[in-house]
């Protein structure tokens, strides 16, 4: 009896030890100390799990013919989410209320646009950006998503037009884009031999067959994704109460992102180079001259994807609001944590290279919007530039809640300021 309780003593103190070693682990590695609640809401959100889920909508992601990484082709703008798929999406393919849904008295429909921090900034920041407005208007704030991960000019042009002519009674349109327009639309288009105001990834959603290459690349990052869901939904767990296995966790989760990452790089280009692809694919324009000529009609096709939506919300009588979004690339944009320099790439990685390069000149474009084409433009760049707390959480460009909290307040400061006599 006394060896077994013994055993169990030195069990539990053995543990203990484990727990207060993987505390300090994680204090050196992430530069906190190690937060519970903040582990399993992390957790939570990677697995795709509301924290306040039922068990029965957590099956309902484990279903093998749901998912909110499917997108299909759509004949305006590119593509989009699969609707009513997994109640992530509504019919036109986007999260959150439909457009066409009916306006009650009183009131404002604002679509936010945009590519993946637009979305999650709809997802994680939209109850901010809806008081934050509702101060500002008087209203009441309905957001209407018109953002997905990937998106960029002109697909928000065209679905905001498509929305219209179906009667959508939109009355602000909030545009937050910047890097897929400038980074994407070089790195995984033109790079590749697509057009560079195509969608991303056209050359895969262009395919008239599917290639055996491109097979395994679509099963290597379905086999990642899932891996990263699955680790994220046990840490979500009661196992997420041990720091050990939430320290572990973290760990493993920055390296899956990572692969994750490149996966969707490596599908996105999986072959060709300009001039060797189809003209389904190349697009109109057979000669884009050096690298300085690409990036000026990369950034030309940007400003006038937004001149052309101004345009069209002066003449549907919206207000029009275009954000250039923070991206870590941004020289002296904000005080790096240790856990964000840990996630920054070098010049070796095509897509930081250019975005390195290519922001400079997004921010000197945008800095000439309003006097040029009367748009109400912001440059949100440099909204972290005092924020010390860790706020990216990945190597592209997005950011945690409070990230997103601090870019919704950044947004409706500057429509205030905008709407001020």
């Amino acid at each position: 009896m006394k060896n077994t309780l013994f055993a169990a003593l030195f069990a539990l103190f053995c543990l203990g030890l484990l727990e207060l070693g993987s505390a300090l682990v994680y204090r050196a590695q992430f530069d906190s100390w190690y937060s519970y609640s903040a582990q399993r809401e992390s957790a939570a959100k990677v697995a795709g799990i509301d924290p306040a889920a039922t068990q029965d909508d957590i099956a309902a992601l484990r279903n093998p013919n749901g998912g909110n990484d499917r997108y299909f082709l759509h004949p305006f703008s590119g593509f989009t989410g699969k609707p009513f798929a997994d109640k992530q999406y509504n019919g036109f393919g986007y999260r959150g209320p439909s457009p066409l849904a009916a306006k009650e008295p009183g009131q404002l429909f604002v679509a936010v646009a945009g590519g993946s921090v637009a979305a999650q900034l709809f997802h994680y920041a939209g109850d901010v950006l809806e008081n934050e407005l509702e101060r500002v208007y008087g209203r009441d704030i309905v957001l209407i998503s018109v953002a997905l991960g990937g998106m960029k000019q002109p697909q928000q042009l065209m679905a905001i037009t498509y929305m219209l002519t179906l009667g959508a009674p939109l009355d602000v349109v909030i545009n937050i884009d910047g890097y897929n327009e400038g980074v994407l639309s070089l790195d995984e288009n033109h790079r590749r031999g697509s057009a560079p105001f195509f969608p991303r990834a056209w050359n895969v959603y262009a395919q008239q067959a599917l290639d055996l290459d491109r097979a395994v690349l679509i099963g290597n990052l379905a086999r990642l994704r899932e891996e990263q869901v699955n680790l994220a939904r046990l840490a979500s767990g009661p196992v997420g109460y041990s720091v050990f296995a939430g320290t572990a966790w973290e760990v493993l989760n920055n390296r899956k992102a990572t692969a994750v990452f490149r996966a969707e790089q490596a599908l996105a280009n999986p072959g060709g180079r300009p001039g060797t692809q189809p003209a389904h694919i190349a697009g109109p324009i057979k000669e884009y001259g050096d690298t300085a000529a690409v990036d000026r009609l990369v950034v030309d096709v940007w400003a006038n994807a937004s001149r052309q939506l101004a345009g069209v919300a002066r003449a549907n009588g919206m207000e029009y609001y275009h954000f250039l979004q923070p991206n870590q690339y941004v020289a002296g944009s904000k005080p790096f944590s240790a856990k964000e320099e840990r996630l920054l790439l070098g010049d070796d990685d095509p897509a930081a290279a250019i975005a390195r390069r290519i922001y400079p000149q997004l921010i000197e474009r945008m800095a000439v919007l309003p006097e040029q084409t009367g748009i109400a433009a912001f440059d949100l760049t440099q909204i972290y530039s005092e924020e010390e707390q860790t706020l990216y959480v990945d190597s592209c460009c997005h950011v945690n809640t409070e990230g997103y909290a601090i870019l919704a307040r950044a947004v409706a400061r500057d429509i205030t300021n905008a709407r001020s006599p």
